[in-house]
């Protein structure tokens, strides 16, 4: 199936239809016919919803099962729904659909790039696994929907890395010719990463985001150590959270790490995942290695130094 849309919120509550085993939003995709699209396109008798980390389905409620609403729709917006909009604007596009539901089998990305590079489409919408590493001679104008997604993570290098996927993605434009257009679709067109990705500008992307780093105590100016625990129960996992936060607390106290400070303990922002619960605790020092040393982790828990994210 083709990703149509981002979830599916109710209009009145805000409840959003989430994996009974993940606790993560389900994806609104079109179950596709095969022989292609029906007249006029895919409609919403079409949809089906899928978790991606475990793929339950179901299909898309015709009410909000929290308060029986009617007024219950799929926000955001997918590759298919991109393809159906290029090709409403300009009948006749050859169009070409490059993301994790069109190239399932082995060979599939290369094919689709020799499709593109002998010019049997016209338009390649995809999602970011286009941005990187690929020489499109021919691409002149590249547009970027919902460009401020990756800024609202809650991870402190949420900004670093929407400017590196961006200016990949311009990237993709005007390689061999003058003249290209970047256009990038935000609902926070201010915002330094994306004024500095729209310029190609590394010096004043670095500036302000060592900037923010450097006062909020974020690395390179310390380093930080994540322990994660995993449980059958939200309730265990949390009083276990609790628990080992005071021991690393209470041993941090004794030890010689420079600065410090404890992030949680907090259910971590993919909490749900095959019913399984996730709390984590965020250890910031300048010298975490002491404790490190001296710590015996508990059975249940795993630990990333220097982490590339903290979701």
């Amino acid at each position: 199936p083709a990703v149509a849309a981002a979830f599916v919120m109710c209009r009145d509550c805000g409840h959003v239809i989430s994996c009974p085993n993940c606790a993560t939003p389900l994806i609104v995709h079109y179950d596709e016919l095969e022989g292609g699209p029906p007249p006029g396109g895919y409609d919403s008798s079409f949809n089906i919803l899928i978790c991606h980390s475990c793929n339950h389905r179901e299909m898309v409620p015709g009410q909000c099962p929290e308060c029986w609403s009617p007024r219950i729709k799929s926000f955001g917006i997918g590759t298919q729904r991109v393809v159906e909009e290029v090709e409403l604007l300009f009948p006749g596009t050859r169009t070409l659909r490059w993301d994790r539901d069109s190239v399932t089998r082995k060979g599939d990305h290369g094919r689709m790039l020799d499709h593109f590079l002998r010019h049997d489409a016209d338009v390649l919408v995809g999602t970011q696994m286009i941005a990187k590493g690929l020489d499109l001679p021919l691409v002149s104008v590249v547009g970027v929907v919902a460009a401020d997604t990756g800024l609202n993570l809650p991870d402190f290098r949420s900004g670093e890395r929407a400017f590196q996927l961006l200016t990949q993605v311009a990237g993709r434009a005007g390689r061999r010719s003058a003249g290209a257009q970047v256009v990038l679709q935000s609902y926070a067109p201010d915002h330094y990463a994306l004024q500095a990705a729209q310029e190609h500008d590394y010096t004043a992307f670095f500036a302000q985001e060592i900037a923010f780093r450097q006062q909020a105590g974020y690395p390179p100016f310390s380093r930080l150590v994540r322990f994660i625990h995993t449980s059958g129960s939200d309730e265990r996992g949390e009083r276990a959270a609790r628990e080992f936060a005071e021991e690393i607390t209470q041993l941090a106290e004794t030890l010689d790490l420079g600065s410090w400070s404890l992030v949680g303990p907090a259910p971590a922002f993919f909490h749900r995942q095959r019913n399984r619960f996730r709390w984590h605790v965020v250890l910031r020092a300048e010298n975490p290695a002491p404790l490190l040393d001296a710590l015996q982790l508990p059975h249940g828990w795993v630990l990333d130094v220097d982490p590339v994210h903290v979701l």
